[in-house]
């Protein structure tokens, strides 16, 4: 009665759990950005902040999330809470594009907590990463001015006018330095300044009436006057002219109606300068700021510059008047900015290495591009360096009479170095070298006198080789090579160029050194024979090419050097009669073409050379078809007479397996259905114009789902989910527009627990993947760079960190796993970024466990794996990763248990399997992967017949055994797969009892030893074990007793001596072991105790 309860209480939390899985929701970064911007134009800015929260730290918009979340944080005033998220953010790696916005944010954070010194150091040590950002040093001369610091607020806006001489804030800031010490002039020149960049900014009608009111009134000095520039003792004239007023008197004429004091001192200082030349030796007011009203003065644009000033002003009267001059300022406006930049950039003297040089500046977009010394105006010399439009160097090198000349250096987003290489007379000369961001080599080529010339190699992101070229004169020239990404050695392309064409032989090889391809090119054209071989070295196809088109016959062969398939191309399409054909050289299709459309019958035959299906093809199209019975029977006939056709397909023996509509232009259209052998339904997809729309399902053959989609056009969008054949979920998530998997997906074991987190962008892993044991806790973490893997790390069963490993560490030549204990779990050769050479692993006692070989990250030969005693538990074969050749199993006495004959990863031929006697105890004929023929089961005493189960292409047909005399009996038909199956011994007594239903094992399956004893006995449903399943003795005796749900170890499992003594009871969950195994001796001592962790031993008690 207990463990009745137990297993209720068991059966009820797996339920539970089961049923606890909830769909899951998606909002794409993008969306959620859309929707925090409408909130926060709804002024619900916490609810902005809420949703901008939802960002995974996967996504590649997470950083920007920071910097956008710290900008509403600091609209709330919430400066604290601002610096916290800027702080997070500024920890991430790989993001350098959003470094800037933190510094800029993080500064103005601790400017508004008045924590001005804090200020001063985000924003030098912003610049040390973006040293030319106008944004910065402006921020900067502001702290500078509230630390009194008015030398370097002035030096720093210098330079932020360098860096961008557009920006309004420098002029504004600028002249407001000036107001404070009651320099009315040179304040009221800077705030011309400031509202001809910035004619309708929202401050620009502040500051047209506060510079108004500066030189209509008597304003005072706010601060402690001191000398900004040399020349500031030159404007005492100047100053006087706006003191007295003169300007402001009703005689005073200006030659427009912006009849302002702000135009009019204006119009009196520029009068002033005409009429008396200004002299002076300061960079900003003799060579920058006098000469450009200067050019005011010379071209007569004092209207102009009126009309675009006084822009902003709100009187109705004056408005009006300006309105009537917009085409005015839009053709002053950049003439008037162009003479702006011109001036910055030119006669700017510098300190460079102790030396006074003049520099020039370059701009692209107002933004400074480079700086350094030139002649003539335009004219390069000297070191130059170049930014990007944040302010970040991006490169620096040297000119000589405007040409580069020396060595140049290019820099990624990173700061790390991009490109290196040499210059003469301003053409490429010598080793040119580019780097990874990650610092590892990209490529290396050399140049002679501006072409390259000589070998050209480029590299992984791991730093390996992976393509050499040689180059003569700028054009490419003799053997190109690719190579595989584990080693040089490994070729993958090998061919000829002549003059930049490819020209001579081409070819492709595998990673094992198998040739897969050649063919050959005559000045970049395909000519002649082109053949493809499978990895096993035979023949895959062979065809011929005329002026890169196939022509001629084209044949396919099997991996094992039968033909496959043979037809004629003309031109590069299909023409005539094509066939193929079975790996037993039966014909399996003949078909018809007309310029590279099916025209006329297609023939399709079973491995027996009968005719299963007949098509009539007009044009591409059908317009009649036919499906026959083996007996050569009508199944099904239809004719299309117009409009559309109504499809239904079949098998020989009537199963249909396929059904519905083909429109008028020979596309799907519809429900379409599907189904497998034993006519159960397998997948239902609706077309429009033969393109698949909205909802597809995919069925297991008990009706549930297997998998559910939504299409749009063809393309596979929207929430997607995978199920167990039991109803449970497998896995969530969502297609992008793309059809690529976007955000997060989850999948689950099979009792509902959590098994894995992964996160896609646009198709390719991206950021932290989460991985759990079967008991739900965090077992690893891997991080990927857009499906590049960077990082493994893995966690102990207390949840502490066992291991990480880096997988860009230049050190690292083999991957080692350890168990919980420190020891060595698995060693695994390491070569720029794949598995590549000798695997070892070694059970927890550090014994050997298996061996093998890798090729650039696949499998590679055999692979071994061993008792503790040294004795060979499982040998097979690989070839590129798949299965081919034996695949052996032994028991520990050294007796063959199984044996399987793979061909590229397909099973074929007859699998065998035997007992530790060495007693055949059944067989199994493949062919192309699927049960074909006699499946045959021994009795596991004396090796006697039990049954024998017939299969046609891997459908259940029928069933034998032997009579009381030892002969096979006729085939018992199991129509569809369904049906009764008791077979017997000679002996009469019953071998084996089972119920098929479509194929599929249902209910008790019960085989016995010869002596009429059970051998074994379990439950199915849909063909999985479900509930205990039990094995005995031949005299009786249990064995063993494993509980089951749906096809997986789920709870207890005891095996026991063959006196009845316990000999092993351990835990299984999700089919994997987990918690305490105890093991027992003959007489019931308890020996040993193995506790597991996500199937592996974590720890070992000997008793």
């Amino acid at each position: 009665m207990v463990k009745n309860y137990i297993s209720f209480v068991c059966s009820l939390f797996i339920f539970l759990s089961v049923t606890a899985q909830e769909k899951i929701s998606y909002e794409s970064s993008t969306e959620i950005l859309k929707k925090a911007s409408e909130l926060i134009d709804q002024e619900k800015v916490d609810d902005a902040i809420a949703a901008l929260q939802k960002i995974s730290p996967n996504d590649s918009l997470y950083n920007d999330f920071f910097v956008t979340i710290s900008y509403y944080q600091i609209a709330q005033e919430k400066y604290k809470d601002a610096i916290t998220t800027i702080d997070k953010g500024l920890q991430l790696e790989g993001y350098p594009n959003t470094r800037l916005g933190f510094y800029i944010n993080k500064g103005i954070c601790y400017e508004n907590l008045e924590s001005y010194d804090l200020a001063k150091e985000v924003y030098l040590k912003g610049l040390e990463e973006f040293p030319r950002n106008y944004e910065l040093r402006n921020n900067l001369s502001i702290i500078n001015q509230k630390l009194e610091e008015p030398q370097e607020a002035f030096n720093n806006l210098m330079l932020t006018m360098e860096s961008s001489p557009l920006y309004e804030n420098t002029m504004l800031n600028l002249g407001n330095m000036y107001r404070r010490q009651n320099k009315k002039a040179q304040a009221l020149l800077l705030y011309n300044l400031y509202l001809l960049f910035a004619p309708d900014e929202e401050n620009s009608f502040a500051v047209l009436k506060v510079a108004n009111e500066m030189v209509s009134g008597s304003a005072k000095a706010e601060d402690k006057p001191f000398a900004i520039t040399p020349d500031d003792d030159q404007f005492e004239t100047l100053n006087l002219i706006i003191e007295s007023e003169l300007a402001l008197q009703k005689d005073y004429k200006i030659p427009n109606a912006i009849n302002i004091g702000f135009a009019r001192q204006t119009h009196a200082l520029l009068a002033q300068l005409k009429e008396e030349p200004f002299e002076g030796s300061s960079v900003l007011w003799s060579q920058k700021i006098i000469p450009f009203f200067n050019w005011i003065n010379e071209n007569d644009h004092f209207d102009a510059l009126s009309y675009t000033t006084a822009y902003p002003i709100q009187n109705e009267d004056y408005k009006k008047i300006i309105a009537k001059k917009t085409d005015d300022i839009k053709d002053f406006l950049p003439i008037a900015y162009q003479k702006w930049v011109d001036l910055v950039s030119e006669n700017n003297i510098k300190e460079v290495n102790g030396k006074k040089e003049a520099i020039n500046f370059n701009y692209v977009d107002g933004i400074l591009n480079g700086e350094g010394a030139a002649v003539d105006g335009d004219t390069p010399i000297g070191k130059w360096v170049y930014y990007d439009s944040s302010g970040r160097i991006i490169a620096r090198g040297q000119f000589t009479d405007g040409e580069r000349d020396g060595a140049w250096e290019w820099y990624h987003e990173n700061g790390k170095l991009k490109e290196k290489g040499g210059y003469k007379k301003g053409l490429e000369q010598g080793l040119y070298n580019f780097y990874h961001d990650n610092g590892n080599q990209s490529l290396t080529v050399t140049f002679k006198d501006g072409k390259l010339d000589g070998t050209y190699t480029s590299y992984t992101s791991h730093g390996g080789p992976l393509e050499k070229r040689t180059y003569k004169n700028g054009e490419m020239n003799g053997i190109r090579q690719h190579f595989f990404e584990a080693d040089q050695s490994l070729v993958k392309y090998e061919y000829a160029m002549k003059n930049g064409d490819y020209d001579g032989d081409f070819k492709e090889y595998y990673a094992n050194g198998v040739l897969a391809q050649e063919m050959t090119f005559k000045n970049g054209i395909k000519q002649g024979v082109e053949k493809v071989y499978h990895p096993n070295g035979k023949l895959a196809s062979e065809a011929t090419f005329k002026d890169g088109e196939y022509e001629g016959p084209y044949k396919t062969y099997h991996p094992s050097g039968k033909l496959k398939s043979t037809g004629t191309y003309e031109k590069g399409i299909n023409q005539g009669d094509w066939k193929s054909y079975f790996t037993n050289e039966v014909l399996s299709e003949e078909v018809a073409y007309t310029n590279g459309k099916l025209n006329g019958p297609f023939l399709s035959y079973d491995r027996e050379g009968k005719l299963e299906s007949s098509f009539l093809y007009r044009n591409g199209l059908i317009k009649e078809y036919t499906y026959y019975a083996k007996d050569g029977t009508i199944i099904e006939s239809q004719k299309k007479k117009s409009g559309d056709l109504n499809y239904k397909g079949f098998m020989a023996d009537g199963t249909l397996i396929t059904e519905g509509l083909y429109d008028v232009k020979g596309g799907k259209m519809g429900l379409w259905s599907y189904y497998d052998r034993y006519g159960s339904i397998t997948d239902q997809t609706s077309y429009t114009e033969n393109l698949a729309q909205g909802e597809s399902k995919v069925f297991y053959p008990n009706g549930n789902i297997k998998d559910l989609n939504t299409y749009t056009d063809d393309t596979v969008t929207g929430y997607g989910a995978s199920y167990y054949s039991f109803g449970q979920i497998r896995a969530q998530g969502y297609y992008n527009e793309d059809g690529l998997k976007d955000g997060f997906w989850i999948s689950y074991y099979p009792d509902g627990t959590l098994k894995s987190e992964t996160y896609y962008h646009k198709g390719d892993y991206n950021g932290t993947q989460k991985y759990y044991a079967p008991n739900g806790q965090l077992e690893s973490k891997n991080t990927y760079k857009f499906d590049t893997l960077l990082t493994e790390t893995y966690y102990g069963q207390d949840g502490k960190v066992l291991q990480k490993i880096d997988r860009f560490d230049p050190s690292l030549n083999e991957i080692v796993y350890y168990y919980e204990s420190g020891d060595v779990q698995s060693k695994n050769a390491y070569s720029n970024g794949v598995l590549h050479g000798k695997y070892t692993s070694y059970d927890f006692y550090g014994k050997l466990y298996a061996e093998a070989m890798y090729v650039n990250d696949e499998l590679q030969g055999t692979i071994k794996i061993y008792y503790p005693d040294g004795t060979i538990k499982s040998e097979r074969n690989y070839d590129l990763g798949n299965l081919h050749g034996y695949y052996k199993t032994y028991f520990e006495n050294g007796q063959v248990e199984d044996i399987y004959s793979y061909q590229n990863g397909e099973l074929v031929g007859v699998s065998e399997e035997f007992n530790e006697a060495g007693i055949k105890v059944g067989e199994v004929p493949y062919i192309d992967n699927e049960i074909h023929g006699a499946r045959k089961f021994y009795g596991k005493e004396k090796g006697t017949l039990q049954l024998i189960r017939f299969y046609d292409k891997g459908k259940l047909i029928g069933y034998s055994y032997l009579d009381k005399e030892g002969k096979e009996l006729p085939m018992i038909s199991l129509p569809n797969g369904t049906g009764k199956v008791i077979s017997y011994y000679p002996n009469g007594k019953v071998a084996r009892d089972m119920t098929y239903d479509k194929g599929y094992l249902q209910g008790e399956y019960i085989a016995y030893y010869e002596n009429g004893n059970p051998e074994r006995k379990h439950t199915n449903v849909d063909d999985e074990y479900n509930g205990t399943a039990y094995t005995y003795y031949p005299d009786g005796t249990l064995k063993s007793e494993t509980q089951y749900s749906h096809g997986y170890k789920q709870g207890i499992e005891k095996k026991y001596h063959p006196n009845g003594n316990i000999k092993e009871e351990g835990n299984y969950r999700n089919d994997e072991r987990s918690g305490d195994t105890h093991y027992y001796n003959e007489q019931g001592k308890k020996t040993k105790t193995e506790h597991y962790f996500n199937e592996e031993i974590v720890s070992s008690q000997t008793y």
